[in-house]
């Protein structure tokens, strides 16, 4: 129950790779579940429930990793009126406003996630909330994501050469679905229309508004990028048959009841 102003539940300023950040969970967050300002910290098991701003946010050079991400909310954002959230992100990567390549860049390695937004359907008013941005001269690879629910972009890759993406950045095996718009930018325009790879819109079986535990199989296991990474050749952040969120004794459900 923490974050409000300009404060964060969590927050990683310049924190290195020898720090060890796992199973953390942000719950009803007024601000960020998680801002990550540089260094080189990674982050493994983490989530955030009913976060008001955005779930994660990284730039300043942010060198890092992380794996089994859930972001969860039900909280709308608006522009007009103009609320706290306005267009909150569950994932936003940026490197620099003014110079997107100042070193260090913010460069990321970021597999098997579960974005949840807070509704749509064609008609009606959820607001303006997005799933991924990733602009301003961040780069780096994610894999193996559903991102569902969102009012607004569900997936949105801009402001990189047009040359280094599917070099120095991808985006591939995703389930994106039940959104206002599934991709967008070069997210739409050179991963997805181009049928290079793999990313679908049709739904992950049980992954909705209201539950986050469901994956489907994938081609792709995040071990190819490095041994910090956990075996998990899957799509999702919470698979049935491991559900790191339960046990009861630490982890929250949307309504504020601990997690079976």
């Amino acid at each position: 129950y923490s974050g409000k102003g300009g404060l964060h539940s969590l927050e990683l300023s310049g924190v290195g790779g020898g720090t060890k950040v796992e199973y953390y969970q942000s719950f009803e967050s007024y601000n960020n579940a998680v801002r990550v300002r540089g260094g080189r910290v990674s982050l493994k098991y983490i989530a955030g429930i009913q976060h008001g701003g955005y779930g994660i946010w990284a730039d300043e050079g942010w060198q890092g990793n992380g794996q089994f991400w859930l972001f969860h909310t039900g909280i709308k954002a608006t522009l007009l009126p103009l609320n706290y959230w306005n267009q909150a992100r569950s994932i936003e990567f940026r490197n620099d406003p003014n110079f997107f390549e100042k070193q260090p860049q913010t460069t990321f390695k970021v597999s098997n996630v579960t974005l949840i937004g807070n509704g749509y359907a064609e008609g009606s008013d959820f607001g303006t909330r997005r799933g991924i941005r990733v602009r301003r001269g961040a780069k780096g690879f994610m894999y193996n994501a559903i991102i569902t629910e969102f009012p607004s972009d569900a997936v949105r890759v801009e402001d990189l050469p047009i040359e280094s993406l599917g070099q120095t950045t991808i985006i591939n095996h995703m389930h994106s679905y039940h959104n206002f718009a599934n991709w967008e930018q070069e997210a739409k325009d050179v991963f997805f229309e181009s049928g290079n790879y793999n990313l679908k819109e049709t739904a992950v079986s049980g992954v909705n508004r209201e539950n986050f535990v469901g994956t489907t199989a994938s081609p792709y296991n995040p071990t190819a990028m490095g041994s910090w990474f956990s075996n998990a050749p899957f799509i999702g952040a919470v698979p049935a048959d491991n559900d790191w969120t339960s046990g009861g004794s630490w982890f929250r459900n949307k309504d504020g009841t601990l997690r079976k």
